[in-house]
């Protein structure tokens, strides 16, 4: 049933699923790791508001696909390596209504997706249309300095999106619509998109600031193949552009297979780490492999080496990816074994300045810039491009 269309569902399995959205004893049938009587209690008035929803609904269509968008959220909330509690479509009707005004009802909830610190949800609104809602799943993570840090942006790069409201635990943006799988077909497609990319992030670096978290889930691509930068969450602001700084996250922060070394790496008791525009500049690297080899620079782990020392602290992979850094750090033929797989030597060359295992080697955003321009100017993208 998780995977049908609303379209789709018989009358019958309507009914029953209505009809056990209804029910108290609901989260008795959901299976839930080491779930506490605080966990349980708010499971519980969270399956109130949610009937309540259900109750004063009056389209049958939305209905099916609240109920469906429910269960979609629930199997992802159970699956087996995620232990995270997801906001509830009936807090994300509540929290976006309230934001927006009483003249603003909701027609419409979408779970897009969540991390260890929020859900995020695309919203039908009667008075702004569609829009993206946040909300912070985790103590102590507020949007009110993530909501700043993407205005700034904003107003270095104007294609970022807008903030329309933000609180601690609720934060409301513009949508962007488009994709993060651009169609990428050839080599000289993959050097024009980040060479786009690239320039987008000088700007902001230009400005003092590090997104921090690049990867092809933080980029969505519109009809013309143009990448806009999402989810400002891990950005840094440093008070001298194109300098060096601590990371106030400290070790772990990030994506791990984006990640450079310095990023792994503690410089102090703190367990804060180097950051500067080169974190952007090893990313997009990672990426602009990918694109080319459809393969990732640092070969995905297996289960069993992902979940080596995993822990509240670092993420899924920590382990494993900071020993391969350290593999190629350490040892040159084996980075340029690596590298080896991009056939062009120019492409090659301009590859081991975005991904060099130790910052003080790799490309400055600038230099990087003018990289992809020099390898651009000899190549022709397949057509589409604006």
């Amino acid at each position: 049933m998780f995977g049908k269309n609303y379209n789709q569902l018989q009358s019958d399995e309507i009914n029953d699923i209505a009809d056990t959205l209804q029910v108290d004893t609901v989260d008795t049938k959901i299976l839930r790791k080491n779930k506490t009587k605080r966990e349980s209690l708010q499971t519980t008035n969270g399956m109130q508001m949610r009937r309540e929803i259900l109750n004063s609904t009056k389209s049958d269509t939305y209905t099916k696909k609240l109920i469906l968008e429910f269960l979609e959220a629930e199997k992802y909330r159970q699956h087996p390596d995620i232990d995270r509690s997801f906001a509830t479509l009936s807090q994300v009707h509540n929290r976006t209504e309230k934001s927006l005004g009483n003249d603003a009802p909701i027609r419409r909830v979408k779970f897009l997706g969540g991390n260890s610190r929020n859900s995020v949800f695309r919203v039908m609104s009667a008075k702004s249309g569609a829009i993206i809602t946040k909300i912070s799943t985790a103590r102590g993570h507020g949007f009110m300095a993530e909501a700043q840090k993407q205005i700034q942006a904003k107003n270095a790069l104007p294609d970022t999106p807008a903030i329309l409201s933000s609180s601690e635990q609720t934060m409301l943006m513009e949508l962007i619509r488009g994709t993060h799988e651009p169609d990428i077909q050839s080599t000289p497609d993959a050097i024009k998109y980040c060479l786009t990319l690239m320039q987008k992030l000088h700007s902001l670096h230009k400005k003092g600031i590090i997104h921090a978290d690049i990867k092809p889930a933080n980029i969505i691509s519109d009809k013309e193949k143009n990448p806009r930068l999402i989810d400002f969450g891990h950005s840094i602001v440093i008070k001298t552009a194109h300098t060096k700084s601590l990371d106030p996250e400290g070790l772990g922060a990030g994506t791990p297979p984006y990640m450079p070394l310095e990023s792994f790496t503690k410089i102090n008791d703190e367990g804060h780490v180097e950051v500067s525009e080169k974190l952007d500049v090893y990313a997009t690297g990672c990426l602009l492999f990918e694109l080319i080899t459809k393969e990732p620079w640092i070969p995905r782990p297996n289960d069993e080496e992902a979940a080596q020392g995993q822990s509240k602290k670092y993420n899924k992979g920590f382990i494993y990816y900071k020993t391969k850094l350290e593999e190629l750090a350490n040892n040159p033929k084996i980075f340029a074994s690596a590298l080896s797989r991009i056939d062009d030597v120019q492409i090659r060359k301009t590859l081991k300045g975005f991904l060099s295992p130790t910052s003080n080697k790799r490309y400055s955003s600038l230099e990087a810039m003018r990289s992809l321009e020099r390898l651009n100017q000899f190549q022709e993208p397949t057509k589409g491009w604006k």
